[in-house]
């Protein structure tokens, strides 16, 4: 049954989420959203890495502005997991600074991200204006103070999510197909 499904253009698939979540920023006349959920980041970008830890360690994130391709910043040595994907402009290690891994550092890392990231807002997304999908209130502070405008966004990528591309929609019949050979053969 999965032969006689079109083939899934997996290219045309990231590039149609990315442009969908573009055009939702475009369309509030936003600058950019920064993902930390892994989740955001994958349908953003295609590019994954460690999800579930993710989920509650903010150890990767990117920036999705709204006319370019996103910017990774991945774990460290990670850079590989996003080689060659159409939808990430570069890849930077990460600087991270949550407790676990920062301890009694975390106030002077997160002056580091800050600088680095209010860096790159600047110069990637119009206005200086971003939205975020999840963000500790000390990582907010310091881009506000670094004249980055800061907003909550999740609803911008669920927006985006909620109209399937044609790809989608074709890669949604493979996988119906896959479950229901899985329930026959139980």
């Amino acid at each position: 049954k999965l032969a006689a499904l079109p083939a899934v253009d997996v290219e045309q698939l990231r590039m149609d989420r990315l442009h969908r979540v573009q055009a939702e920023l475009q369309s509030r006349e936003i600058g950019g959203m920064l993902l930390y959920d892994p989740i955001n980041v994958r349908y953003a970008t295609d590019c994954r890495n460690m999800q579930i830890w993710t989920m509650h360690n903010s150890a990767r994130y990117c920036l999705v502005p709204a006319e370019e391709k996103a910017v990774m910043f991945d774990f460290v040595n990670s850079a590989h997991l996003s080689a060659g994907l159409e939808t990430i402009a570069e890849t930077r290690p990460g600087t991270l600074w949550y407790n676990h891994t920062a301890g009694s550092k975390r106030q002077p890392l997160i002056e580091s991200w800050a600088d680095e990231m209010a860096s790159v807002v600047h110069e990637r997304c119009p206005n200086n204006r971003i939205v975020i999908d999840r963000l500790d209130a000390d990582g907010r502070a310091a881009l506000e103070q670094r004249q980055v405008n800061v907003s909550f966004g999740q609803d911008i990528i669920e927006y985006a999510r909620c109209i399937k591309t044609p790809q989608e929609l074709i890669a949604q019949k493979h996988s119906a197909v896959v479950c229901e050979t899985a329930l026959r053969l139980m």
